[in-house]
């Protein structure tokens, strides 16, 4: 965060892996430039950068094609994604793609993406499955990581006390299932880490792992 860039992908890179960050504050998010092929992007949460969320351009002529994007999040970018080359924004059905703040379409079977495909800026890319709601892990895995660890710990100590970004959704960091996110789930987490105590979101020891 906090950067003009938050992270740089280029130079013949390829099959890279690009899982469950925070990517925040920054003028562009993330930025795929000058041969990127073959690489995954998800479980990222990619929100309030001033320009781009995702760029991927054809710097030089150099094309980047071939990469995944699915199960990210975007958040308040004024262009959360824009692709000048040719990717996949989702994985299929029902596993789906992204989820898109400012994706207007409906979801009239209730299956939990979107009925019409987001189209993407630059090229001819779309994500065909948006998702209607954030993804998230479980019940106590705010950091979307696909764990509940001391990093969901320090994830929530930044947020309550640091206005680090938030939990998404919100619930994913409700671990005593009381509808807020404050210090006592903090608490609950550690207990359940280091002591053995109940999982997120189980409150009558019958574990219970999602939200």
């Amino acid at each position: 965060f906090g950067n003009y860039i938050g992270l740089v992908i280029a130079l013949l890179s390829e099959r890279c892996v690009i899982s469950a960050n925070n990517i925040h504050d920054n003028d562009r998010g993330i930025v795929l430039s000058q041969d990127v092929d073959r690489s995954e992007f998800k479980r990222n949460v990619i929100r309030d950068n001033s320009s781009y969320g995702i760029y991927v351009d054809l710097y030089g002529g150099w094309r980047s094609d071939s990469n995944f994007f699915y199960h990210n999040i975007f958040v308040n970018n004024p262009v959360n994604a824009y692709d000048e080359c040719i990717n996949i924004w989702d994985k299929e059905y029902p596993t789906g793609g992204n989820y898109w703040h400012d994706y207007i379409g409906i979801d009239d079977d209730g299956d939990g993406i979107g009925d019409t495909p987001y189209d993407i800026p630059g090229a001819y890319n779309q994500d065909r499955y948006p998702l209607m709601e954030p993804t998230a892990s479980f019940c106590g895995d705010p950091d979307c990581s696909g764990d509940v660890d001391i990093d969901d710990v320090v994830y929530l100590i930044n947020y309550i006390f640091s206005g680090g970004p938030g939990p998404l959704p919100y619930e994913s960091g409700d671990a005593d299932c009381s509808g807020e996110v404050d210090i006592n789930d903090v608490v609950w987490l550690i207990s359940y880490i280091f002591s053995g105590g109940y999982a997120p979101c189980d409150t009558d020891g019958d574990e219970v792992p999602d939200c």
